[in-house]
Formats: structure tokens, sequence, C-alpha cells
């Protein structure tokens, strides 16, 4: 199951971009907030899509990823206009991507070489903050075009005059990786989010000053996405728990909390309009949600392996098998068509009750439904460096992301001592002995 890692409005809000760990730029049609075309795939990334941006005309979308690259689309035809990489460093890993208001520039986050702004129409890098050597996993530009924000794995919220590149000023206070930055509408505030000493931290700047004049507190996890509501007096902060949270800026309390994702919630963005939000996350799927009241609207998602697939009735799942399948896209029935759907069951007979778990589910798949797809064959290694093993690899990029060891054991249902452990181990096959060092190794050996 691929991850999302970004996705962004079209200007005219009827369609959105994706782009995450199975190295496509996804565009998918939400006109109406209906949905109803399959989404449409642009192949060209050879590694994962940490951002996406479609250009304030709409002519253009951007992506940047793990391969080094950032690559323009024409996103009516779906061909690759323009490959932009670092002249200086050809194993620049890009990050977070953003287009300025005029649709000129273009903005990128990296690992280890700065910001960097690209004259679009000229081809050419247009300059680059190269000094700031840590990893900027999110940008954004002031609505007036100005300056630009940045977030770093340092702790660091960094404002950049525009025109130049000259750092105009670092805001302190996060005490661990800054995961997401997000102007206010008037440009006049920024808010910022990630990971602090005891989970996550919520800051809101007055962006002349460099003062915080907000700091929300009741965040269990990571605050891993940001977006604000068009009037500027809510801000909607997105976790690695997978929930949601309303933030009224006048009390500072939390008026509104959603379960949105399994998993970390990875981008937010409001749609043109002001009505409708946009998550996507580690479960691979783009939750639409009414921003005014909260509720949700749809769920776009690729079809996942056990899709449509009717568990109703199956005797001796355990509660974890359930949690798999239903997470895979089986789904239970209750009422009368659960009653039905159990007496379908029982036709089986005595062979079908003295099935094991497995073998019911497919006797049903081969009743009920076609045999599933095969999933996507995975574009990683078959082996890992350092010998690390496929769990070591999937807790190494929890850490990459900035998860605690608390965070990894309930995101992974593991316990905290197996996390741990893993922890420990994924350290000594490295040869490293602080999270610093592992989460280099993850970025440079692709396994973030």
């Amino acid at each position: 199951m691929a991850s999302l890692y970004d996705l962004d409005w079209s200007p005219d809000g009827r369609q959105l971009v994706t782009g995450g760990t199975d190295t496509l730029v996804t565009i998918w049609d939400v006109a109406g907030g209906r949905g109803g075309t399959l989404p449409r795939e642009l192949h060209g990334h050879r590694w994962d899509v940490y951002g996406v941006a479609w250009s304030p005309d709409g002519n253009r979308l951007a992506s940047s990823g793990l391969d080094h690259t950032i690559r323009l689309w024409d996103p009516t035809v779906g061909s690759c206009l323009q490959i932009m990489g670092d002249s200086d460093s050809a194993d620049t890993l890009f990050f977070g991507v953003a287009w300025s208001p005029d649709g000129k520039l273009l903005a990128c986050g990296t690992y280890q070489r700065g910001v960097q702004v690209w004259d679009v129409a000229a081809h050419t890098l247009h300059w680059a903050d190269r000094a700031h050597a840590t990893l900027l996993r999110r940008v954004a530009w002031s609505p007036d075009g100005t300056r630009v924000a940045g977030g770093g794995n340092d702790g660091s919220v960094s404002l950049w005059e525009a025109t130049a590149g000259t750092l105009l000023r670092q805001l302190a206070g996060h005490h661990g990786a800054v995961m997401s930055v997000a102007w206010s509408p008037d440009g006049r505030q920024l808010a910022s989010g990630g990971s602090g000493r005891e989970g996550g931290e919520l800051f809101v700047w007055d962006a002349d000053s460099g003062k915080p004049v907000h700091a929300f507190e009741g965040h269990p996890g990571v605050v891993s996405a940001l977006s604000w509501v068009p009037n500027g007096e809510v801000l909607v902060s997105g976790r690695s728990d997978g929930r949601l949270r309303w933030w009224d800026l006048q009390s500072g309390e939390c008026v509104r909390v959603q379960e949105a994702h399994q998993g970390t919630v990875q981008a937010l963005k409001v749609s043109p309009d002001g009505s409708i939000l946009a998550s996507c996350g580690d479960d691979g799927a783009i939750q639409l949600w009414d921003l005014e009241s909260g509720s949700p609207l749809q769920t776009l998602r690729r079809d996942r392996l056990y899709e449509r697939l009717n568990i109703t009735g199956i005797q001796g799942l355990t509660e974890a098998q359930k949690a798999s399948l239903l997470a895979l896209g089986a789904f239970e029935e209750t009422g009368v068509r659960a009653q039905r759907s159990e007496e379908a069951l029982a036709t089986l007979g005595s062979e079908g009750r003295s099935m094991t778990p497995e073998q019911a589910l497919a006797a049903l798949q081969r009743a009920e439904m076609p045999e599933p797809r095969l999933a996507a064959k995975s574009s990683a290694p078959s082996t890992y460096p350092a010998g690390l093993t496929e769990r070591e690899v999937e807790v190494l990029r929890l850490v990459a992301k900035g998860l605690t060891i608390a965070q990894i054991s309930a995101q992974l249902r593991i316990s905290f001592h197996t996390a741990n452990a893993h922890v420990r181990s994924i350290y000594k096959k490295l040869g490293v002995t602080s999270r610093s060092a592992a989460v280099r190794y993850a970025l440079e050996h692709h396994l973030s």
C-alpha cells in the first residue's frame, strides 16, 4: 500500500494531484465533490515523490522526488515538459515544492542543500541558500510572494527574502523536527508544526517580528501537516496518529477532532473556493472534508488488495487479522445483509465450518468476487543495505519522519520494548549512535 506524501488542488478546484511512495504523480477528478473518472498516472520519477504543486494558472504541475529531480508536467496530456536537478550536486534529494503566487518561480526544500528557488521560464536556478544544511521538508510562499518560509529537521523555521534569497530571520522555539509550515491568508502570521520533547508542537508566529503569538498544546503525536481556514481565524493540523484537529486562534482551544487516516497525515490543502479540505496520508487515501462542519464528504483511493471483500460472518478471525483485512479494503456488513452473508457462508456446509480463516477467505473470494489484483511490484530492492530486515527498514522510515519510540510502537502495533529493540538493532547495523546519523543514512540510501 503506497503512502501519499503530498497533494494539491487545481486552480479550478475540479482536480487533485498527489505524489507518494509509488513513484507516481496522480491526477484525481473530484469535480462537484463526487469524483467519477479513474485517476490518471504520470510516470517518470524513479523513486518516492515527496512534493507536488499545481501552477497558479493551472497549465503546469511540479513534482519533486527522492530520485534527485524536479519535474514539470503538462496536466492536460500528462507529458513531462522539463526535468531539473542540482547542477552542483547530482545526489540532491528534493522534498516539498511550492510555486510563487505569480507562477514564475518554484521553491523546493532539500536534504542538506538548503532551499532552492528556480526560474521556470529561464530553466535556471534563481537562488539557493546552501548554508542551511538540514532537511527542509516543506517550503511555502507568503501570499504576496515576497518571502519564502521553510521548516528544518534542526527545529528551525526560516524566512528568506524571495527576490535574492537573503535569510531574513530564523524562528526559534521548536524542540524537534519541523514537518510543516503554512502562511495565514493575510500573510501576517506563519504556522509551523513538528515533533517536540514530549509529543507534537504547533506554533503561530508574527511573521514580521518573528515572535510566537500562539503555542497550541494537546498533541500526543507529531504535527505533520497544517492548513489555514480562509478567514484566518482557524488552523487545521494533521498528526502522526491520523487525526485532524481544528484550532480556534482567539481562544487557543481545539474545537474539533476527526479520525482521518491510518498512520500519519502527510498533507492538508483547502480547495480554491475555501469550502473543502483535502487530506492524504500513509494509508494511501485522500479524504475530503466539509471545512466548516468537519464532516467527511468523500474518500478517494486506488483499489487495495482485498477491496470490497465481504468478511461478514467469517468465524475464527482474530482482531488483528480482521483489522489487517479491513485496512486492505475488506468490509463487514450489519443488520439484515449481515445475516444473509452469514447464511451464505453457512452454505459451504461442514467443510466450510472446518476451514481455517485463510481458507474461508479464499472460499469467499472465489464465490463472491474476482481474484484480487496482484499488488504492484515494489520498486524497493529485494535486499536492504547493512543487513537490515524489512521490519527494520519500516522502523527506520518512521525514525526518519521524527516519530518517537512510543509513537513507532503505537503506529506499528508492537510493544515499546520491541520497537526499542528494533531501533537498537538498526543503530548497531548502521554503525551509528544517534537519531540524526540514522536519519542521514536513511536519506542517503533512499530508505526514508
